[in-house]
C-alpha cells in the first residue's frame, strides 16, 4: 500500500493504521465490520480457516464455525453472518488513505443527475 513503507507519525498513520486489515495486514479491500466492532476484508472473512492463505498471506485467515459462523481476525468472537455489516464510511477512507499514500490524485467528483 505505502511505496517506502507506512507512515509513522501523524493523521496520515492514524488513518492508514485504521484501514489495515488484521487478517492480511493490507489496506481493508470491501470491508466488512463484524458484531464485535472490528473490521477486515471479506475476502479474509470467508477464508476456511487458519493455514488457508491465497499466496498473499501468512495463514492468519478466520475460522469458520459451526451453524455458519465466523471467528472475528482479531479477538477471535464467533460472528453470524446476519451480523456482518458493510461499513461505507471505512471502505471510502480506506481508498482516500491509500491514494493518499501513492500520491494518487483524487479525481474530480463525480456530479449527481447526468448534468
Amino acid at each position: 500500500m505505502f511505496p517506502s513503507g507506512p507512515p509513522t507519525r501523524g493523521s496520515l498513520a492514524r488513518l492508514a493504521q485504521a484501514t489495515l486489515c488484521p487478517a492480511c495486514g493490507r489496506a481493508l479491500r470491501d470491508p466488512v465490520l463484524l458484531a464485535c466492532e472490528h473490521s477486515c476484508c471479506r475476502h479474509c472473512l470467508r477464508r476456511d480457516g487458519p493455514g488457508d492463505t491465497d499466496g498473499t498471506t501468512g495463514g492468519t485467515a478466520t475460522t469458520t464455525t459451526g451453524g455458519g459462523t465466523v471467528s472475528c481476525p482479531r479477538c477471535r468472537l464467533p460472528c453470524a453472518p446476519k451480523r456482518i455489516r458493510t461499513p461505507v464510511a471505512l471502505a471510502v477512507e480506506s481508498r482516500i488513505a491509500q491514494r493518499l499514500a501513492t500520491g494518487e490524485p483524487a479525481g474530480t467528483p463525480r456530479r449527481r443527475g447526468g448534468r
